[in-house]
């Protein structure tokens, strides 16, 4: 049996929309082995069939190992998976790039047999192929702060960059949902030139408010005119918990992915600490909990 540790992450940040992600200190574990057939525990029963996504993206990563090996499957290779959530589901924390992160890397490892093995660029390929975009499978699979476009031969690319170790990060959670369907209606279908441009210049200026750990910087280029306006309004105490993360020492507050989640950056290590409290003692709609956390810089692991 082997284990694969896959990171949450925080896509956009703001104005980085869909091409940028944060990879964080907070993990799903996946126990696998090899298996006549399929077996998955750890998950509701809805989720132990095949169309599983972390089952899917195996049998992916398996069906591309046989195909550049020049072998063909005679029947879907079998597997057993234990699953240890620590990723909340459906919160805008890459749970869903996790899965297929975590999939693609066990389809790597298992069945030695097979005597192809892919490459993080396949592996890259592979996963955005099933996730659309790249914003959460970068940082799912390389780890950090990650920037990510598409090639014409549709084949992902990344840049890393260096974030600084005086940033104290936070993961707000509310008990709601934010269906991702609902957050990409809720989008406007044109958008000004002025703003365009203004989104692209902010995202340029939060990677170096993020490496320099610079907060006037961060806080100035964390205006977002693509996404952020239109979601927010789909969260509950968006516009409360931000004010309040604001008074506990927040210096950027995103959106994380399509809500509900919300990322906050600080430089005072007891923000976290302090802010679940204020947040108990507030009057909010949701119940929200606050998941101290720090950039994960080593991306889909494989524990033995």
């Amino acid at each position: 049996m082997i284990t694969v540790r896959v990171p949450a992450s925080s896509a956009n940040l703001g104005p980085g929309f869909d091409c940028m992600g944060l990879a964080l200190t907070i993990y799903n574990y996946f126990d696998v082995k090899e298996y006549d057939g399929l077996f998955i525990e750890g998950v509701d029963d809805a989720y132990k069939g095949e169309d599983n996504l972390f089952y899917k993206a195996f049998q992916k990563g398996i069906a591309y190992r046989l195909l550049k090996s020049g072998k063909q499957a005679t029947a879907p290779y079998g597997i057993h998976i234990r699953i240890r959530i620590g990723v909340p589901m459906s919160r805008g924390l890459g749970s869903s790039a996790n899965c297929i992160i975590g999939g693609l890397a066990a389809a790597n490892e298992l069945y030695p047999s097979i005597p192809y093995h892919m490459t993080e660029a396949e592996l890259f390929y592979l996963g955005n192929e099933m996730e659309g975009h790249p914003d959460n499978i970068a940082p799912a699979l390389f780890g950090g702060f990650t920037s990510s476009m598409i090639l014409p031969n549709n084949q992902p690319v990344k840049m890393i960059t260096p974030v600084s170790p005086k940033w104290y990060f936070a993961a707000l959670v509310p008990d709601v949902e934010v269906p991702t369907k609902e957050a990409r209606k809720a989008l406007p279908d044109t958008l000004h030139r002025t703003e365009a441009a203004l989104n692209v210049s902010h995202a340029l200026f939060i990677q170096h408010g993020i490496k320099t750990a610079d907060p006037a910087i961060l806080k100035a280029a964390g205006v977002d005119y693509i996404h952020e306006p239109y979601r927010k309004k789909l969260i509950p105490d968006y516009e409360t918990v931000k004010e309040l993360a604001a008074k506990a020492g927040c210096e950027a507050f995103f959106i994380s992915g399509s809500g509900s989640t919300c990322l906050a950056l600080s430089l005072d290590p007891q923000f976290a600490t302090r802010l679940q409290s204020t947040l108990v003692l507030a009057n909010l709609t949701a119940n929200w909990e606050v998941y101290s956390c720090e950039p994960d810089i080593s991306g889909v692991t494989i524990l033995r």
